[in-house]
């Protein structure tokens, strides 16, 4: 995944470019506020809003949970959004070995999910290696 300033972000889904998974790290929260409104703006239908995001935490649940909850459809909408907020916990998980974080599972991800799942990783720590 290409490293790429905010505003860069913001402008990439302001023309309807599709991700199938965002990266967000920094401690601003107002960057990150900002970046989850115009992401949910760029890929959820304005009708579908309320119910087409949904929030998970890593730290209180496995990989493999936020991956089924991804695969989860929305009923209200053709595309929706996952927010995953401690993804250090992921990086402590690939450190003992666990197949969770083989890089290879982005590849997995977008086949199995295509353009129905924007996944939005969001960490406060800069030093996520990639």
């Amino acid at each position: 995944m290409p490293k790429i300033e905010t505003s860069a972000l913001l402008e990439r889904l302001a023309k309807g470019q599709p991700m199938p998974g965002i990266l967000l790290l920094g401690q601003e929260s107002y960057l990150r506020d900002l970046c989850r409104r115009a992401i949910i703006e760029a890929v959820v239908p304005e009708t579908a809003r309320n119910g087409a995001w949904r929030a998970a935490t890593l730290r209180r649940k496995e990989p493999s949970a936020i991956l089924a909850l991804a695969a989860t459809p929305s009923l209200l909408a053709p595309r929706q959004v996952v927010f995953v907020r401690g993804v250090e916990a992921w990086e402590k998980l690939g450190e003992k070995g666990s197949r969770c974080a083989d890089r290879g599972s982005h590849g997995v991800f977008r086949a199995t999910f295509g353009v129905r799942v924007c996944l939005v990783l969001r960490s406060c720590n800069r030093s996520i290696s990639g």
